[in-house]
């Protein structure tokens, strides 16, 4: 008994078998035992046929398997059982379509687009801006000289108002009336090209006095007016649809086809030239009044007339000519304000101070008082401050 058990204690202990081997067999025993315990397949076609692995991109949800379950293709109730507590699975199509959309989005965002031709109208600014929006001199030559002129006029149509006082705030029915007027380069043959002819174009100053006669159009109605240097002819135009009883639009000759054309386009329905209208070629001077038949005016209107230094003494000898009568004779004016001159220009007035030198001459019959017109009497939005508004009252001299 004592040799049986020194042998037994003598008989060595068995060698650990490698953990990693343990583990592999482990490892493989578990799948062995999860394909066992594994739900059936989605049907019994699916397990006849050999799987075909997809890749990243025809698998994008990851979910594996062939395909053919995602189509259907098996036991319905399998695949019902797979998709309790998941969204089903995108078929073949549906995740074709979207790589087609996808793909299309992505040359869109990457193909440049033409934008389009932004133009600032004024609106959402603040009223400074808005002021500098309709001005001229920043638009292009094409807007100047090349197309129309388009211009909007609200004409109170049924007011018994008075002729020369301002009708208040409902007092009478409006009607807005639109204008388009041509305009023309130097050099184009309607404005008799390279032989005296010269850029006819709407300007600022005509702009804001066109709309000072709009906001106190019952001042000039049954008016007589002459227009000196008239260009397109928007501020006669707008003294016509004022309620103004005849005018006249004066220019050099090469200009008088062009205004004559604007005037008759625009003038108001049954206001015919030759009688509540004329244009007429004028060169200024002391026998002005002559020359346009010695026909007498309530009111001398001109813009932009004060960028010739040599003629701001002609100028002011024609608006002698024109009102000096009226004032040597003490008649009581029926002009706008008491002032039987109405003047309106911008920046282009290096004229400015010779024509006032020459309506304080000594030698003249006629004294003429200047005044600026203020701001709240002008248009809110139709105003800028390199324009200037001024009247000129007429006494005779002592």
């Amino acid at each position: 008994e004592e040799e049986e058990e020194e042998e037994e204690e003598e008989e060595p202990e068995p060698e650990p078998e490698p953990q990693e081997e343990e583990e592999e067999e482990e490892g493989l025993g578990n799948d062995t035992a999860s394909e066992k315990n594994a739900p059936p397949v989605a049907g019994n076609a699916a397990s006849l046929r050999p799987t075909t692995y997809m890749n990243a991109d025809d698998d994008p949800d990851g979910w594996g398997g062939s395909g053919d379950e995602a189509e259907g293709i098996g036991d319905e109730a399998g695949v019902e059982r797979r998709s309790e507590g998941a969204a089903a699975s995108p078929t073949r199509t549906e995740r074709r379509e979207t790589t087609e959309r996808e793909a299309s989005d992505a040359t869109e965002k990457t193909t440049p687009r033409k934008k389009p031709r932004r133009v600032f109208d004024g609106s959402g600014a603040c009223l400074f801006l808005k002021r500098w929006a309709w001005k001229r001199e920043a638009k292009s030559d094409e807007e100047r000289f090349d197309l129309p002129y388009e211009h909007e006029m609200s004409v109170r149509t049924g007011s018994t108002v008075p002729m020369g006082f301002d009708a208040d705030d409902g007092d009478s029915s409006t009607k807005t009336v639109s204008f388009a007027f041509e305009q023309a380069r130097f050099d184009d043959a309607r404005n008799a090209g390279a032989d005296g002819g010269f850029a006819s174009t709407v300007w600022d100053s005509a702009i804001v006095l066109a709309k000072f006669i709009e906001k106190h159009q019952e001042k000039f109605r049954g008016l007589r007016v002459v227009e000196l240097g008239a260009g397109c002819g928007l501020v006669s135009v707008a003294l016509l649809h004022a309620g103004a009883a005849r005018v006249v639009a004066t220019d050099l000759p090469a200009n008088t086809k062009l205004l004559r054309n604007n005037v008759s386009r625009n003038a108001p329905s049954g206001k015919d030239e030759g009688h509540a209208w004329d244009v007429k070629a004028l060169s200024w001077g002391k026998d002005a009044n002559e020359a346009l038949g010695d026909e007498p005016f309530d009111l001398v209107i001109a813009t932009d007339c004060m960028y010739v230094a040599e003629s701001a003494c002609l100028l002011a000898d024609t608006l002698e000519a024109l009102v000096g009568d009226s004032a040597r004779l003490k008649k009581t004016s029926r002009a706008p304000f008491g002032a039987p001159v109405l003047f309106a220009y911008g920046r282009n007035r290096q004229a400015e101070s010779a024509f006032e030198q020459a309506l304080r001459n000594a030698g003249r019959a006629v004294t003429f008082v200047a005044s600026d017109v203020p701001d709240e009497e002008l248009d809110e939005l139709y105003q800028c401050s390199d324009v200037r508004v001024v009247r000129y009252r007429a006494e005779a001299s002592a």
